[in-house]
């Protein structure tokens, strides 16, 4: 006998009751960033854990097929806190059992309406619906099987996610003196590590609003240099006048060449050079012979002007990534915080 069928929700009711559905959380932490996500559009795929219709697992796939989807498009799913999501809304829709043979095959209809949209200002970028049917010897199985026919190369995925790009180029243009504000507040309590991640979430394909803030990265990742060089410079210092000297080296050597504070590093390095010169040290003398090595290899490496530009900007990357990879994303249904 077939089961009753259940009533058939129109879309726009579906989007209605997203849009007024309480705040619920992600399903997994965020996965880390790297220096290829800066300067990319970045998208969260966010599945509801308060999906009735599906267990766990089924959840983690439609996170998987989605975030397949998304790529696949040009949409990157690191943990960027830019706010944008791209979340579905499952329903089932009808359920039937087939009786026939040694068991009876349960068939499903699944209404999925998949959404890209920013968090905080509640900005819908893209929507679409797609009807999914599977089957199997359960209903379980039956809804395990409609999830698999979502293809990542379907053309109508890859038009909404293209659609949804498109917009959110447009909202980092539209928004940019936004960015730069809020970058710039954080600047003034030098957060310059605050201020890194704001400004290079903006990516390289909103070339307006790119070449905009290039300055402000500029300003923010030569303030960040100053800030760090002024520790290392102050350990180094305590090192060389406690007679430290391999432990002052080590210091030294994580101050960039090409940094603000770079003739002050170099000055504690003539005066461990004339220790040296008094003292038969073999592990001062190895540790001087490394750091002269390594300054050496970036000054080649970075010969000019232009390559040293293009230096700070990768050195800005690894700022912006490791400021990122300290912040647990919390994703919740309609907003996107940190702790």
């Amino acid at each position: 006998m077939p089961m009753p069928t259940l009533p058939r929700p129109a879309r726009a009711a579906i989007a209605a009751a997203l849009l007024a559905a309480p705040a619920l959380r992600a399903q997994a932490p965020a996965p880390a960033v790297t220096a290829d996500d800066i300067g990319t559009v970045s998208i969260s795929v966010v599945v509801p854990e308060d999906t009735p219709e599906l267990t766990p697992r089924q959840r983690d796939q439609v996170d998987s097929k989605l975030t397949q989807i998304a790529a696949q498009a040009g949409l990157g799913g690191s943990g960027i806190d830019a706010g944008f999501l791209l979340y579905p809304l499952i329903t089932l829709e009808d359920e039937q059992v087939a009786e026939g043979g040694l068991k009876n095959i349960s068939v499903v209809t699944l209404e999925l309406a998949l959404f890209i949209k920013q968090a905080d200002q509640n900005i819908t970028f893209a929507s679409m619906s797609r009807t999914l049917k599977g089957s199997g010897n359960s209903k379980g199985l039956a809804i395990t099987n409609a999830i698999t026919r979502l293809q990542a190369g379907d053309p109508e995925f890859r038009t909404f996610i293209t659609t949804g790009k498109r917009k959110i180029l447009e909202y980092y243009e539209k928004n940019c003196r936004m960015l730069q504000q809020e970058a710039s507040r954080k600047s003034r309590v030098q957060d310059w590590e605050g201020a890194l991640g704001v400004l290079m979430r903006v990516p390289k394909e909103a070339k307006t609003c790119a070449e905009a803030i290039a300055p402000d990265i500029d300003f923010a990742f030569k303030s960040y240099q100053q800030q760090a060089c002024k520790g290392l410079i102050k350990n180094a210092s305590a090192n060389v006048a406690a007679q430290a000297y391999v432990q002052a080296l080590q210091s030294l050597d994580d101050i960039d060449p090409f940094s603000p504070c770079a003739d002050e590093a170099a000055a504690l390095v003539d005066r461990i050079e004339g220790v040296v010169n008094q003292r038969e040290d073999r592990d001062l003398q190895i540790a001087l012979q490394t750091y002269d090595k390594n300054l050496e290899a970036l000054k080649q490496l970075y010969p000019t002007a232009a390559a040293q530009e293009a230096h700070r900007m990768e050195l800005a990357r690894d700022v912006a990534v490791a400021y990122y990879n300290s912040k647990q994303p919390v994703v919740q249904y309609n907003k996107t915080v940190f702790k």
